[in-house]
């Protein structure tokens, strides 16, 4: 069963994940800076999921404009071993914190490569467009989740 627990920055050092997240687009110091002032508020805000005893994934989101919120999440290598679970999980939250907040448009940057074009699909959301050279010299993709619209 995973379980989601207040996030504290503290989990992101817990976080057993794949290389590619330490010096990924948005960073762990990044959003531990954004975080760190704002637990609770309907601007900001992130969670922990745990799955025995492990951290899971931690996932948040900050406010853009009124009903647009951008998510990030950070998975840890254990995701693989409940994927559909996870999956779930991370839909129903997103629909629960939709409906708490009345978002109509959530969105996420990701890398342009199939896993996390085919995580983003498994998810709901839809590619809008390539950003060119967006982090680093990379292309990197647009996608939303369009909630009630």
């Amino acid at each position: 069963m995973i379980d989601r627990i207040p996030f504290h920055v503290e989990h992101l050092n817990l976080l057993k994940s794949d290389d590619e997240y330490k010096d990924s687009l948005l960073s762990f110091d990044h959003v531990r800076a954004v975080l760190a002032n704002l637990p609770g508020s309907p601007k900001a805000d992130a969670v922990t999921f745990m799955c025995d005893g492990r951290v899971f994934a931690c996932m948040g989101f900050w406010t853009i404009s009124p009903g647009v919120v951008e998510v990030w999440l950070f998975p840890s290598i254990y995701v693989r071993e409940h994927p559909i679970p996870f999956v779930r999980t991370v839909t129903n939250y997103i629909d629960a914190l939709a409906k708490t907040f009345d978002w109509h448009r959530v969105q996420t940057v990701t890398k342009m490569d199939s896993k996390h074009r085919d995580w983003m699909k498994t998810l709901g959301f839809v590619e809008e467009g390539v950003m060119k050279a967006f982090y680093k010299k990379q292309d990197f993709v647009m996608s939303a989740r369009y909630i009630g619209v």
